[in-house]
């Protein structure tokens, strides 16, 4: 279970019994801070870590292990967890829930409904879908009064424009502001995801050709980003990476980059940071909670702006 999904079911006030263990203070993965207050009680079985990627290849899975020990009535999945569903349909039935980068409301609409059908929770559900699906019409109507817009994604200390297509390029959609950009427009660019590191034991030709095609990769990136915020969008909506784990930077690198923090968009304050509370969009998009919360945000800010 991930934690949207977990956010489902505490919205909907069904009681999980085992879920993912919060983060200690050393972890680097924020939890909203509600969720981190309520689970980290005893109260509540911890599901050990997956071992991610230092795991040894076609070692069993310490989670499914540990949920065939505890015997849960019923799973519930999410997409990132999607790859253990053979083995989980043997412990207990399996509700999955999944998430589309282009229909996001509908899939979250979805997956709210499909929770509630599972734990006898149908009229909360309808009711939370219903609110959401006004939440959602009510940005919508205000957006199409707002000209254009561009989503940002903060990665350490830079930010760059998420196009049409990108990760968190549903937000378009989402907001329904018309995007400054082009459709297909910024192809090949960066659009946030960590860079492939160069081996240390790599010979110095390789690291000077790789050097050489970063900053290479950078300048086009630098020339693309110039050109989009020259088109003056009248909105910047942002998602920080930094933000899932530990303090936000991307008001910092925005106020560094003279294309951004010379833009009309900045000098009126018309910059609506979508992470808040350590929900983070970057490791719980789809999250009922960290949308609902996004839309408000917005709404609020479209309203305060109204007729200026």
């Amino acid at each position: 279970m991930g934690l949207a999904a977990l956010e489902i079911l505490d919205a909907l006030g069904i009681e999980a019994a085992i879920v993912p263990a919060p983060p200690a203070a050393d972890a680097n993965m924020r939890w909203p801070d509600a969720l981190a207050k309520k689970y980290a009680s005893d109260s509540y079985v911890k599901l050990v870590s997956a071992g991610g990627r230092s795991a040894p290849q076609n070692a069993p899975n310490p989670q499914v292990e540990q949920l065939k020990s505890l015997k849960p009535d019923v799973i519930v999945l999410d997409s990132r967890s999607r790859g253990l569903q053979d083995q989980l349909k043997s412990i207990a039935p399996v509700v999955e829930l999944g998430i589309s980068n282009t229909s996001l409301v509908d899939s979250v609409v979805q997956n709210i409904l499909t929770v509630g059908a599972a734990f006898g929770k149908e009229r909360q559900a309808i009711e939370k879908a219903n609110a959401l699906l006004d939440d959602v019409r009510a940005v919508r109507e205000a957006a199409a009064r707002q000209g254009t817009g561009l989503v940002l994604f903060g990665v350490g200390n830079r930010v760059m424009p998420q196009q049409i297509g990108a990760r968190f390029g549903m937000l378009y959609d989402v907001i329904g502001i018309r995007p400054v950009l082009l459709p297909g427009e910024g192809e090949g660019l960066s659009t946030g995801r960590p860079s492939a590191s160069i081996p240390e034991d790599a010979d110095a030709a390789t690291k000077a050709a790789a050097e050489a095609a970063r900053q290479t990769q950078q300048a086009a990136e630098a020339r693309y980003f110039a050109e989009v915020m020259a088109r003056d969008p009248k909105w910047l909506f942002v998602v920080d990476r930094n933000a899932a784990f530990g303090p936000a930077k991307a008001a910092e690198a925005m106020a560094a980059t003279p294309v951004i923090s010379n833009s009309t968009a900045w000098k009126q304050n018309k910059v609506i940071y979508l992470d808040q509370g350590g929900a983070a969009w970057y490791t719980m998009a789809g999250s009922l909670g960290l949308l609902e919360t996004s839309l408000r945000r917005i709404k609020a800010e479209f309203e305060k702006h109204e007729g200026r």
